[in-house]
C-alpha cells in the first residue's frame, strides 16, 4: 500500500496470509459504533450518540403511540424498526454512508410533528420570497460549505498521496512540497504537518551543509510548533524530540531542554520502544547527564533484545559507562555495538565511541 512507509511507524502492521495471497492490514475500524466514537471523539462523542439515539427512539415511540390514524402509526412504527435495526447492526459492523442516510431519514419520520399539524401548516399561505429566504438561502450556503470542505479534503488527500509516493521514490524535496500543499488545503489535519516534519528530518540527514541542515530542521520545528495544542500523540512527541535533538547535533545547544522534555513525553506513549529510548539516552549524554543516560540505554538494549537495532543503545551505554569511569562495562558495550551496527552506521558509531 502506498501509505505503508509513513503509517507503519505510527500504527504498526498486522499480516495475513493464505494460499496464493498475502496482505497487510494497516488500519481497521472497531466494528462497533460506540468504540468508533470513543476512539475518534472521546467520551463526549459517545454520550452525544447515546443521547441523540435515545431521544429519537423516545420521541418516535411517544408519537407512534399518539398517532390518530392507522397510516401514521404504521409509518412511524416502521421507521422505529429501521432505527432499532440500524443500532443493532452498528454494534457489530461498520457504519457506511448509505445506512446512515437511511437512519436519519427514519429519524425524521419518527420525530415529525403529528400529520394533522403538518396539514394545517401546509394549508397556510407562505409568501414566495419568505420561502426562498427560509429554505433556499440556508441550503445554498450549506451546499457551498460542504463543496468547499470536500474539495479541499480531496485535493489535500491527493497531494498527501503524491507526497508519500515521492518519499518512496526518494524525492524528498518534491515530497516536502506536496505535504506542504496538503497541509495548506487541510490545515485542520495533523497528518500532513507530521509528514512534513518527518520528511524534513530525512532531508536534514542528507544535507552536507551545516547551516542549510539547521534551516531545514528549524522549518520542521516551526511546523510542529503550529501543531501543538491540536495533537499530542506519540508521533507528535517523537518527531518533536527527534527534530529538537537534530538541532542540538547541528549546533543549536539551546534545544537540549526541549528535546529532553519531548523524549520524556514520547516515552510515556511508547515506553518499550528501543529506538526511542536509545535516542533519549543520547540526548541525555548531550545534556551532560551520563547517569540517566546509562540507565535509559540499559532500558533500550533490554527492549531491543538480540536484534540488530540494539547497536545504538549499546553505543550510548558504552559512552556513558566510559564517562562514569567503568571501563570494563564500556569495553563490553562497545564490542556489542560494533558487532551489531550496520555499515552505514559506522560514522556515527566512531563519533560516539572512538
Amino acid at each position: 500500500m502506498t501509505l505503508d512507509l509513513l503509517t507503519l511507524p505510527r500504527l504498526g502492521a498486522l499480516r495475513a496470509r493464505g494460499e496464493g495471497w498475502q496482505a497487510r492490514y494497516l488500519v481497521d475500524r472497531a466494528h462497533n459504533v460506540l468504540l468508533d466514537h470513543l476512539v475518534t471523539g472521546g467520551l463526549v462523542a459517545v454520550l452525544l450518540w447515546i443521547v441523540t439515539t435515545g431521544l429519537v427512539l423516545a420521541i418516535g415511540t411517544a408519537r407512534a403511540r399518539a398517532a390518530p390514524t392507522t397510516a401514521e402509526f404504521v409509518v412511524r412504527t416502521g421507521a422505529l424498526g429501521t432505527i432499532v435495526a440500524h443500532v443493532v447492526e452498528s454494534q457489530v459492523g461498520i457504519v457506511t454512508p448509505m445506512p446512515l442516510v437511511l437512519f436519519w431519514v427514519a429519524a425524521a419520520l419518527c420525530t415529525l410533528p403529528p400529520w394533522s399539524e403538518l396539514r394545517e401548516r401546509s394549508a397556510a399561505p407562505v409568501p414566495r420570497r419568505a420561502w426562498w429566504l427560509r429554505v433556499g438561502a440556508p441550503v445554498a450556503v450549506a451546499v457551498l460549505l460542504v463543496a468547499w470542505l470536500e474539495t479541499s479534503w480531496l485535493f489535500g488527500s491527493v497531494a498527501y498521496a503524491e507526497g508519500v509516493l515521492s518519499v518512496i521514490a526518494g524525492h524528498l524535496d518534491d515530497a516536502y512540497q506536496k505535504f506542504q500543499r496538503s497541509r495548506s488545503l487541510a490545515p485542520w489535519l495533523a497528518l500532513p504537518g507530521e509528514a512534513m516534519a518527518e520528511t524534513a528530518l530525512r532531508m536534514a540527514g542528507r544535507e552536507s551543509d551545516p547551516s542549510r541542515r539547521l534551516d531545514v530542521l528549524r522549518d520542521a520545528d516551526r511546523t510542529l510548533g503550529a501543531l501543538r495544542g491540536k495533537v499530542t500523540g506519540a508521533t507528535y512527541w517523537r518527531l518533536s524530540a527527534q527534530v529538537a535533538f537534530a538541532e542540538v547535533r547541528s549546533g543549536d545547544s539551546s534545544k537540549v531542554g526541549a528535546s529532553l522534555e519531548a523524549f520524556d513525553q514520547a516515552a510515556r506513549f511508547r515506553p518499550g520502544n528501543a529506538q526511542l529510548l536509545a535516542q533519549w539516552a543520547w540526548a541525555l549524554l548531550e545534556a551532560r547527564d551520563p547517569v540517566r543516560a546509562r540507565a535509559t540505554a540499559v532500558q533500550a538494549v533490554n527492549a531491543a533484545g538480540e536484534g540488530r537495532d540494539a547497536w545504538l543503545g549499546w553505543a550510548i551505554l558504552a559512552r556513558a559507562a566510559r564517562e562514569l569511569g567503568d571501563e570494563a562495562a564500556a569495553r563490553e558495550a562497545s564490542s556489542r555495538a560494533r558487532g551489531l551496527a550496520p555499515a552505514e552506521a559506522r560514522r556515527i558509531l566512531d563519533a560516539l565511541i572512538p
